[in-house]
């Protein structure tokens, strides 16, 4: 194996390859015009690095017995770019006659020609005078004993030539180019540098990059100064070059020149091409860079290979190219085409000049929302400046780019039919279909018209393709579904048909447009006020007032802070914040800020979060209500509205129910009516720094622009005015850290307080809706009509699983759009009897016991610190009043999500509505609405019921006594003949509780779902007394969870038959209870612990129930840490009034070791399998280097979305101060994975997966066997194979018991 040598030019750079395990190496310094090397060292001061030399010698001995020198590599010059622009700004300043003024780009161009040119002549004159002591030379730069010489001893030892005068370089240098090739020859061997593993090993160090690297023969003319610097090369300075050193160059150099100057002649002529128009759609060639081998060695012995096929898109540059794609449609949006092209122009060439990884403009997507933008302007140069910019980045024209280029043809005064033949003869040339560009394109407003009129002006025998034929599921474990006979089964009577008739349903879904566009839904709080006084409507009066001035000056601070932005960002090209505070009217920005005022307003006085959540959460308000300006720019809400009213005929026809499910009666509707703009466009989602700044502008305005009059809430008579701002910014230390706030002025919220509104603001996608919701037919468009919604909530480190679903085919998605549409069309109705009876209570103080949140007032109050205290009484008292502080910020929380979700059941009392559903990134299916829905806590699932209701038939009233009698937990382990004999017992009080519930003996308040059970307890009460339980009609659903789903998952992947016993995966006849077998074997350890003296064992008897162990057994498996359990049974200690609480932290501790102790003993095989998940999920983030990625049973690709982080903020050449926090930066992501979370993410996230895709085949149909597990991505790599093949050996369970087991559900 070689070894190798650095010369380098900064202690920096140094100190990098230091940490790069590269310890052969001499430091040396380099001067501003010349650079010596191989012993020859300057006398000046040096201030940059221009180059570094790395040398590699073989071990193989040559004819006289001496070690040769076989490789030579340069590394390419830069200059920073802060010296770069301060020497610009200084050569301007010093320039008096502007006319004489260089092009900065050309002027540094030639100094790096020059450099590079005494660079190669000084070595020349060096390896000319030294080739006869190469040993000494190469014995110097390899022996680590001379690399911490000084410069004077290292030189005069090995008998070198001190050069200090630039005139004596020169000398040297002329004399010496006579012998270039010779010396070359002698040193280089041909002049070839072969690429080696030990090159290829200092290439993937951290520091240097394989295009860092340059071969000595094209040291020459540095690939820098043509693609990759950015600078531009032209013709004469290259000819000029060539003269220049021309007797030197090799035939390779030569080539290489003449070919550089061949492809600028040919930019030059496309840039001069102004007559005809789009003559040249070819994709831009790629630069040619040094490919490293695909082996590399590791350890000396093995080889790793790497399949790059499996590699997933770099996290970076998606990143980079999604945040380039928001910040251009913005732009075309706020028309401000100019400036997007100009931005896209920058990044291509910086990308040329800095090539990096996440500053490539990759995404084709990108360029064709710019040309679209220039070609409905029917400006034919700019769109062929787009397309020579993606052919500069190497980027190949899809169907989009040549519709917008038919469509710039048809938006000119008159069609020029000669344009368009050439662009048609350029599509079909590229291999492309002409027939294929109305179903592979995305069109907005008349676009399709457009592009239609003109193909058929230069084609008039153009047809369309067809729109594709429907595809039926790909996936095996409902392929079985695509059958006819079974689309027609079980949809005769749906849980919407005969609620509405297709003329009412019209009706509410005009409603919901117009509530959608709208932008907010306003709803009448259920918290009791006193009646209006005098006092209040006086209040009232004064917050109108006020908000009309604050109205006034925010419009006025807005417009003109945007114009002063505007004018500071001119002259910069890099993404910033400007477009997004230019896509809505003045006004609409005003109102959300008026409404962010409110809720401060009304917010915590004890809590407030931190600046940055409130500046994304104002950020999402914009683009929430951008999302929907969107449609209506595009003249698409028209359409939209058009096709859900013929939608809605679905729910009131039974052909079309038997016939169709929802997605493809709707995907029907979209072929049915191709014209117009396209339905299923994507929705560009901003960014979190998008949020981030456009909140923190609109928070600058409200936090320096309003402000208040505190006189005039005074209720004496003499007022003088005295104006105050409404908002001021604290700093809280919490922990190490401190925590920028904002809070209002107490004068603002006395003020809200006393005029005493009724009314609750929500954003239309966070309540239900009036009408059945849009169904999910792709990953664009689905859930709301109007406003936003996003199949699956990802985060903004997730744009690597947003690619794999783009690139997923679309019928491999089907069975999850499916699930999601059944479950959102399934409308509900209030349980009013229950409603009442919690907006009661809640409005009564609440109820801790019953989950009802009490005000803030039932808070104690704060303890003072009284004269004559100690140190340690203070210290105490200080203690209390921060928990008592954190307890109020709590209880407020608490109170106000009660609030939020009772105001909002109240609103929908007596109306039908339908909750929206999507996933997250794991899988998992959640309703849209956060406040209320049938996921919610147990208050939220007591006064919901089902729309339609089912008659109970023989035995539904007994299954309904059942489920009471679950609800209480009192008969868990009993079965369930057992649990229906109980209920007939208890009737008595069933009853008492469903007449009395608050007056009666409340027996249905010791439940362990009360409000469910009370609900119950009404139903069987109803039904008791109907005069046929049996043709019953009744609406109340049922909930069912799985015996601890998780440990029944490993249980079945494992085929664990002790493990599948203990949760009900095996039938009995007495249902298993996990939590109370862990309890008893934790209770049976601190027995023998307590027989050997261990004092907490003894403390902690009779106190082991099942509920102090519950949470951690059902955690444990979806990854709860020791500490996260400790904290899980401390608190179930601490609600034990007996337990003696100074033992409280130690039991915990205790029961937390035992606890884990027993379930490995209980569940051997769910440890293994767990563990070798983690495993398994280190290795493939930490030795490939990539996140864990799997696909479920039903085909949805998921990928891990954590990542190191780093800080890409960087400073822009002309912004300063304070507008560089609306300059949106970019590369905030690693590319590396973030291992720790990784490994332990994976297992919970892997069955989290698992269990969501067992609920979807429960919605898509009744039975179905266990789906095997997710396939993950096939690893090459040969040690991480070895752990994957190393699967733990499966039990002998067979999985068909779980079809006979009674008690799976819980």
């Amino acid at each position: 194996m070689a070894e190798s040598a650095v010369l380098l030019f900064s202690w920096k750079a140094s100190k990098l390859l230091a940490r790069s395990h590269i310890h052969n190496y001499v430091h040396l310094k380099c001067c501003r015009r010349c650079l010596w090397a191989l012993g020859l060292v300057h006398s000046h001061s040096v201030h940059k690095p221009e180059i570094c030399l790395v040398l590699q010698s073989t071990h193989l001995p040559s004819a006289d017995g001496t070690r040769t020198l076989s490789n030579l590599y340069f590394l390419k010059p830069a200059l920073s770019p802060s010296e770069s622009i301060k020497k610009d700004k200084y050569r301007n300043k010093k320039q008096k006659n502007i006319g004489k003024r260089k092009d900065y780009s050309q002027t540094k161009l030639e100094k790096d020609l020059i450099l590079v040119d005494k660079t190669r002549k000084s070595l020349v004159t060096i390896l000319e005078a030294h080739v006869t002591r190469m040993k000494s030379i190469e014995n110097m730069l390899l022996h680590p004993a001379h690399a911490s010489m000084k410069p004077d001893e290292h030189h005069f030892q090995n008998g070198g030539i001190w050069h200090n005068k630039s005139s004596k370089a020169q000398r040297e240098l002329k004399n010496a180019s006579e012998d270039y090739h010779h010396a070359f020859k002698e040193v280089m061997k041909d002049g070839v540098i072969p690429l080696d593993d030990n090159i290829a090993f200092l290439a993937s160090a951290n520091t240097l990059k394989t295009s860092d690297i340059v071969p000595h023969d094209q040291c020459q003319l540095p690939l820098s100064s043509q693609k990759q610097s950015g600078d531009a090369l032209t013709a004469d300075t290259a000819e000029k070059h060539l003269r220049i050193s021309g007797d030197h160059l090799t035939s390779v150099q030569k080539s290489i020149i003449s070919q550089t100057i061949g492809q600028q002649n040919v930019t030059q002529d496309n840039r001069l091409e102004t007559s005809t128009a789009f003559t040249d759609f070819e994709d831009g060639n790629t630069d040619s860079h040094i490919h490293l081998s695909k082996t590399a060695q590791t350890d000396g012995s093995s080889k790793v290979h790497v399949d790059e096929k499996n590699m997933l898109p770099a996290v970076v540059a998606l990143g980079f190219n999604n945040n380039l794609k928001v910040f251009v449609d913005a732009c075309i949006s706020a028309k401000m085409v100019a400036r997007a092209h100009a931005t896209v122009s920058y990044y291509v060439k910086r990308a040329q000049h800095r090539p990096k990884v996440n500053s490539n403009v990759s995404d084709v997507g990108i360029f064709n929302l710019v040309a679209h933008a220039w070609a409905k302007q029917g400006n034919t140069e700019k769109v062929k400046e787009v397309f020579r910019m993606m052919r500069e980045a190497g980027v190949s024209l899809n169907h989009q780019s040549y519709a917008a280029a038919f469509e710039c043809v048809a938006s000119q005064t008159t069609t020029d039919k000669t344009l368009g033949k050439k662009i048609l003869s350029q599509l079909e040339k590229k291999g492309l279909r002409v027939e294929a560009i109305f179903n592979n394109c995305e069109f907005r407003g008349d676009g399709k018209e457009k592009v239609f009129a003109a193909i058929k002006a230069i084609r008039p025998t153009f047809v369309p393709d067809p729109p594709p034929a429907l595809k039926g599921y790909s996936a095996k474990l409902v392929m079985h579904l695509n059958e006819e006979d079974m689309k027609a089964s079980g949809r005769l009577d749906t849980p919407y048909s005969g609620l509405f008739t297709k003329e009412e349903l019209i009706i509410r879904g005009r409603q919901q447009c117009k509530a959608e566009l709208k932008g907010q839904v306003a709803v009448k709080s259920i918290e009791w006020k006193p009646p209006l006084d005098s006092r209040t409507i006086e209040m009232r009066k004064i917050l109108e007032e006020s908000q009309k001035k604050w109205k006034e000056t925010l419009h006025d601070a807005f417009v003109k802070n945007v114009k002063i932005l505007s004018h500071k960002l001119s002259s910069t090209k890099v993404v910033n914040v400007l477009p997004f505070l230019r896509v809505l009217k003045a006004e609409d920005y005003v109102d959300i800020m008026l409404q962010e005022v409110r809720l401060l307003a009304e917010s915590s006085e004890t809590f407030s979060p931190g600046v940055q959540i409130l500046y994304r959460g104002l950020g999402q308000k914009v683009q929430n209500r951008y999302a929907t300006q969107v449609k209506i720019n595009d003249q698409l809400t028209s359409k939209i509205q058009k096709l859900y009213s013929e939608y809605l005929q679905y729910f009131t026809d039974v052909r079309l129910t038997c016939e169709k499910i929802p997605r493809e009666y709707w995907q029907s509707l979209l072929e049915a009516s191709p014209e117009g703009p396209t339905v299923d466009v994507e929705e560009k989602g901003w960014p979190f720094h998008v949020l981030t700044g456009v909140g923190r502008f609109l928070y600058d305005i409200l936090v320096h622009e309003l402000k208040i009059d505190t006189a005039a809430l005074m209720t004496s008579k003499e007022k003088m005015s005295k104006y105050m701002p409404i908002f001021y910014k604290i700093f809280r230390n919490v922990g190490v850290q401190v925590k920028e706030e904002i809070k209002p002025h107490p004068a603002v919220v006395k003020l809200f307080k006393g005029a005493a509104e009724e009314q609750l603001l929500f954003e239309t996608n966070l309540v239900p809706m009036l009408s059945p919701p849009i169904p999910w037919s792709s990953t664009k468009y689905g859930g709301y009509i109007l406003s936003s919604a996003r199949l699956i909530r990802l985060p903004f480190m997730a744009s690597q699983q947003q690619a794999l679903l783009d690139q997923a085919p679309s019928n491999q998605l089907y069975p999850v759009f499916d699930s999601l549409n059944q479950l959102g069309a399934c409308p509900w109705i209030i349980n009013e009897p229950i409603l009442d009876l919690v907006i009661e209570l809640f409005n009564n103080k609440g109820s801790v016991e019953l989950d009802v949140a009490p005000p803030v007032s039932e808070c104690p109050q704060l303890p003072k610190i009284l004269p004559g205290m100690t140190k340690e009484e203070k210290a105490n008292v200080s203690k209390e009043c921060l928990a008592i502080k954190r307890k109020r910020a709590e209880m407020y929380s608490l109170w106000c999500d009660a609030l939020y979700r009772l105001s909002i059941a109240d609103h929908f009392r007596k109306e039908v509505f339908w909750f929206p559903h999507n996933l997250d990134f794991r899988g998992r299916v959640y309703p849209c609405p956060p406040h209320f829905n049938h996921l919610g806590s147990d208050v939220a699932r007591s006064i919901l019921k089902f729309a339609k209701g089912q008659p109970l038939g023989k035995h539904g009233l007994d299954w309904i006594k059942i489920q009471l009698i679950n609800l209480t937990g009192l008969k868990k382990r009993n079965p369930v003949s057992e649990r229906l004999a109980f209920a007939n017992q208890m009737i008595a009080n069933i009853l008492d509780s469903a007449d009395k519930p608050m007056t009666g003996s409340k027996w249905w308040m010791s439940s362990d779902e009360p409000w469910q059970t009370l609900a119950c307890c009404i139903e069987v009460a109803k039904a008791t007394r109907s005069p046929d339980p049996d043709k019953y009609i009744c609406h109340l659903p049922v909930h069912q969870d799985g015996s601890c789903n998780g440990l029944q998952h490993y249980a079945a992947l494992g085929r664990d038959q002790h493990g599948a016993e203990q949760v009900n995966l095996f039938p009995f006849d007495v249902p298993q209870d996990v939590y109370s077998g862990v309890a008893s074997m934790v209770e049976s350890l601190r027995q023998k612990d307590a027989e050997s003296g261990i004092e907490i064992a003894r403390v902690l008897e009779g106190f082991i129930k099942r509920k102090v162990v519950k949470q951690t057994v059902m955690t444990v498996v979806y990854g709860v840490t020791r500490y996260g359990a400790r904290l899980q049974i401390l608190r179930q200690l601490k609600d034990i009034p007996d337990f003696p609480q100074d033992y409280a932290w130690k039991g915990a501790g205790y029961l937390v070791q035992k606890t884990f102790q027993s379930l490995s003993e209980m569940f051997t095989a769910t440890r293994e399998i767990q563990d070798w998940f983690t495993e398994c999920a280190r290795l493939i983030s930490q030795v490939r280097g990539q996140p864990v990625q799997w696909i479920t049973p039903l085909g949805l690709p998921i990928v891990q979305p954590y990542y190191r982080t780093v800080n890409g903020a960087k400073s822009v050449p002309g912004v300063e101060g304070k507008m560089t926090r609306y300059v949106l930066h970019h590369g905030i992501t690693s590319e590396k994975p973030n291992v720790m979370k990784q490994k332990n993410a994976f297992p919970p996230n892997y069955i989290h997966s698992l269990d969501s895709s067992h609920m979807m085949l429960t919605s898509l149909h009744c039975q179905s066997d266990l789906p095997n597990d997710g396939s993950i991505c096939d690893i090459t790599k040969q040690r991480l194979n070895k752990v994957l093949a190393s699967v733990p050996p499966r039990g002998n369970f067979n999985l068909k018991n779980v079809l006979e087991s009674t008690y799976f559900f819980s």
